[in-house]
C-alpha cells in the first residue's frame, strides 16, 4: 500500500466528499424535478379552479341580471297595470260628478222632467202591484204642469191610483212607493249606489273607442 497513512486519510476523505457531493447532486436534481412537477401540477390546478371559479362567477352573474332584468320588468308593468287602474279610476270618478251634474241640469228642463216621470212610471208598473202609489217628487216639480203625462199612465193602468207627494230630500228624479216596495229614480237613489253607477259608467265607457288605446298611451307617458 503506497502513501503514508496520513495521505491514504485525505485521499478517503476526499472521494467520501465527492461521494456526498455527488449524491446531493443528484437528489437536489430529482428535488429540483419533483419540484417542478409539484409546481406544474399546482400552476394547472390553480388555472382549472380558477377557470371554473370565472365560469361560476359568469354564470352567477347572468343569472342575477336575467333575474334583476325581470324583476324590474315584472315592477314595471305592475308600475304601468297600477297607473292604468288609477288613470281609469280617477276618470270613472270625474265620470260620475259629470253625471250629477249633468242629471241636475237636465232636471231643469221641462220635457226632460216629462221623459223622466214616464220613465219612473214604467219602471214602477214592472214591479209594483196596482193599488195606491206615492209619487216623491222635488219640491221645484209641479205635478200639474206634467197632467198630461200622469193621465195617459192611469188610463193605461186604471188599477193604480197616484198621490203626488213632495219629498225635500229630492233634489231630482222620482221615487215611487206601494206597499213597502220603491222604485227610486231620483238623484239620492243614484247617491245610494255610487258603486254600483261607477260599474256601469266603467262599463259604458270601456265601449269607448279609443278607451283603452289612450288609457295605455297616458299610462307609457304618451
Amino acid at each position: 500500500m503506497s502513501g503514508t497513512f496520513a495521505e491514504r486519510m485525505e485521499k478517503a476523505q476526499t472521494e467520501l466528499m465527492a461521494h456526498i457531493l455527488a449524491v446531493r447532486d443528484a437528489n437536489i436534481v430529482e428535488i429540483d424535478a419533483h419540484s417542478e412537477r409539484e409546481c406544474r401540477r399546482i400552476i394547472t390546478n390553480a388555472r382549472e379552479r380558477a377557470r371554473n371559479l370565472l365560469q361560476t362567477a359568469v354564470g352567477e352573474e347572468r343569472r342575477e341580471r336575467e333575474h334583476l332584468q325581470r324583476s324590474s320588468r315584472g315592477a314595471a308593468e305592475q308600475a304601468v297595470r297600477s297607473l292604468q287602474h288609477q288613470l281609469m279610476r280617477e276618470t270613472i270618478d270625474a265620470a260620475y260628478i259629470r253625471l250629477k251634474d249633468s242629471l241636475l241640469k237636465l232636471w231643469t228642463d221641462p220635457k226632460a222632467q216629462s221623459t223622466w216621470l214616464q220613465l219612473s212610471l214604467g219602471a214602477a208598473a214592472a214591479r209594483l202591484d196596482e193599488g195606491v202609489w206615492q209619487l216623491q217628487h222635488p219640491r221645484n216639480w209641479q205635478p200639474a204642469a206634467h197632467a198630461v203625462v200622469l193621465q195617459a199612465f192611469t188610463g193605461q193602468h186604471p188599477g193604480v191610483h197616484l198621490e203626488p207627494q213632495e219629498c225635500r230630500e229630492l233634489a231630482c228624479g222620482f221615487r215611487i212607493a206601494s206597499n213597502g216596495v220603491r222604485i227610486d229614480s231620483s238623484l239620492t237613489g243614484l247617491e245610494s249606489d255610487v258603486e254600483g253607477i261607477k260599474g256601469r259608467l266603467l262599463g259604458v265607457l270601456a265601449t269607448l273607442p279609443g278607451w283603452v288605446r289612450d288609457n295605455r298611451e297616458d299610462a307609457d307617458g304618451g
